[in-house]
């Protein structure tokens, strides 16, 4: 087949603005980079290929810079969905080594689930030493829609799949994010999930090692599980590895506060290398209901300490970016809000939503997700802090009345910033990078 990338340099819609007190320069685009846009395609006939609809989900940067894009890929019938990646050098340009010139696409095996027709969610990915890839997220049976069960897959450097294994052994789980844990005496490094299980009366934190695709790693937790309950629906959204080898774990807990009313609050944990409970903590940021989100990541300090940026969305107003530096878990975060109305020139009516979320060389935070108004054009928006009130936004359209979102970000070597999420009106993979 024949996959092809768009790339547009200069003619491309772009907002920026720059928040009081943030640097002069702010969030730049970098033109050299521009906006990418990949298209996937399948083959329904003779003849007949087509483009089919596709998201990034996860970013991971390679330690020589290659970008790993990863996320779903809608199969023939327009309903399930396959595991899709796409691997690009450091300018964006997708890498022919890499699968079918620089794509891959996995479909479910048909046994993974007791032949059952099976719809996969790809939520995480992460680089493993050796430039091996492994990725994690959800599989579901068409036939029992509330049914899923976490699923993981490791590909070799030239995207050859390794294993792929769903852990039925979970009931009613999925994973939300990855990361790799070295364990000496082995040529790979454990992979670390984190994500939702159905735990004593509901979902809780769930946090699973293991060895290898569906073989799981006994010495942690009881069996390789780690359950941890807020009293909720609870679900850990994002993982980060400190340097002595603590576990932070971020997500939301909801919980019914009247009647038909509920309420969401920002949740947070952590735990030692082994998985025991060190702290975990509910923020409702003063509100007693806790309107708040947790749809984003975690952030790992650099100098080993509990503390973290929390990242996520807030109900105020139509919704906003909420940053949030947690200096240490018993203490009560300082938080900023960030509204991007009047970066995209809808100050009344803009609906944010923060999806993810990463930490650059310097320290400092960016969060990424979806402005626009409603029924109108939505954008990339991308936020940049100290950890302070200084925030720097930019917001950047693939086009007008695209479906556009930002659902992943990328630090490069340089602390150049790629964002990767979905756009154009048959929804694709779509990156674009902003300058350190």
């Amino acid at each position: 087949m024949n996959y092809r990338t768009t790339r547009t340099l200069l003619a491309f819609a772009l907002v920026l603005t720059a928040s009081s007190g943030s640097r002069a320069a702010g969030l730049d685009v970098d033109l050299s980079f521009g906006r990418v846009i990949t298209p996937f395609k399948r083959v329904f006939g003779f003849c007949d290929v087509r483009t089919v609809a596709s998201s990034i989900n996860g970013l991971a940067i390679r330690y020589d810079d290659r970008i790993l894009a990863a996320g779903d890929v809608a199969m023939t019938d327009g309903v399930r969905h396959s595991f899709g990646l796409a691997l690009y050098d450091s300018g964006g340009k997708l890498d022919p080594s890499f699968g079918n010139h620089g794509q891959v696409i996995t479909d479910m095996p048909t046994d993974i689930l007791a032949q059952l027709p099976a719809d996969a969610h790809l939520a995480g990915a992460a680089f493993g030493p050796l430039g091996d890839v492994t990725v994690v997220g959800s599989v579901t049976s068409q036939w029992c829609l509330g049914c899923p069960h976490v699923v993981v897959a490791r590909y070799d450097w030239a995207g050859k799949l390794l294993g792929l294994a769903a852990d039925l052994d979970l009931p009613t789980s999925a994973a939300n994010a990855v990361a790799l844990s070295p364990l000496q005496g082995y040529g790979l490094p454990a992979i670390l999930v984190a994500g939702r299980a159905n735990g004593t009366d509901a979902a809780d934190f769930v946090l699973v090692r293991y060895l290898a695709p569906g073989l799981k790693d006994t010495t942690f937790g009881q069996g390789g599980v780690v359950l941890t309950d807020f009293g909720g629906e609870d679900e850990a959204r994002s993982l980060a590895l400190e340097p002595d080898g603590t576990i932070l774990v971020y997500g939301t807990s909801r919980a019914q506060v009247a009647p038909g009313q509920f309420a969401y609050r920002a949740a947070f944990a952590a735990y030692d290398p082994n998985g025991k409970l060190i702290a975990k903590r509910l923020f409702g940021f003063g509100d007693p209901n806790g309107p708040f989100d947790a749809n984003a990541a975690v952030l790992a300090s650099p100098a080993g300490s509990p503390a973290a940026m929390l990242v996520g969305t807030s109900s105020y107003r139509l919704g906003d970016f909420y940053l949030a530096h947690l200096s240490d878990p018993t203490a009560q975060p300082s938080l900023t809000l960030v509204d991007f109305g009047d970066v995209i020139g809808n100050a009344l009516n803009s609906v944010d939503k923060a999806f993810g979320a990463a930490r650059d060389g310097q320290g400092r935070t960016i969060a990424v997700g979806r402005a626009g108004a409603p029924w109108q054009t939505s954008y990339f928006a991308v936020a940049r802090t100290t950890g302070t009130a200084s925030v720097e936004r930019a917001a950047v359209s693939f086009g007008a009345f695209s479906t556009t979102e930002a659902h992943a970000v990328g630090v490069q070597s340089d602390d150049r910033v790629v964002v990767g999420g979905v756009a154009s009106e048959t929804p694709s993979f779509a990156l674009t990078r902003f300058l350190p």
